[in-house]
């Protein structure tokens, strides 16, 4: 008897799982707008990608003018690529003007991916120059901070944000 109540009880839990873990789906694809930094290659290019086989409208930044251009020649109009360098305030704020122009009115990002980053060189501490470190520190630490003030207000009163 305990048995079968142990097997009632696991599927009573199974079942209420699998019902919370569905209401968590996404919907309305099409309504989603998201920004993905780093999307040259990599995961941030993989991203972009798959949100656009999805049917979500991506805003993908590029450090690259030839990464920009790849990524536009494989996906739909949905995509739209920028040149992107998150270690410059100049060319965050204008990324900023991009993506407000091309949002619909009354529509805000979804989502921001902030994945730009340069790894520089894997060694102890003791073994890197300032420069290299410092660059990996700017375009990691630094960028998530400079791309945050900007960016998050677009987010604002969006589910998801």
């Amino acid at each position: 008897m305990s048995t079968n109540l142990m097997l009632a009880a696991a599927l009573g839990l199974f079942l209420l799982i699998r019902w919370i873990l569905r209401r968590f789906r996404v919907r309305n694809y099409a309504d989603k707008y998201v920004f993905i930094t780093g999307c040259d290659t990599g995961f941030g290019n993989l991203l972009a990608k798959r949100l656009d086989r999805f049917g979500i409208n991506v805003f993908a930044g590029c450090l690259t003018s030839d990464g920009a251009h790849a990524l536009r020649e494989t996906c739909s109009k949905r995509l739209n690529t920028l040149n992107l360098d998150v270690t410059n305030e100049e060319s965050i704020a204008k990324a900023k003007l991009f993506v407000e122009k091309r949002l619909p009115k009354g529509k805000g990002l979804w989502a921001v991916v902030n994945n730009a980053g340069v790894s520089g060189v894997v060694a102890p501490i003791e073994w890197l120059k300032q420069t290299i470190s410092g660059l990996c520190w700017k375009s990691i630490c630094s960028a998530s901070y400079s791309l945050r003030r900007p960016f998050c207000p677009l987010c604002e009163g969006n589910e998801g944000a």
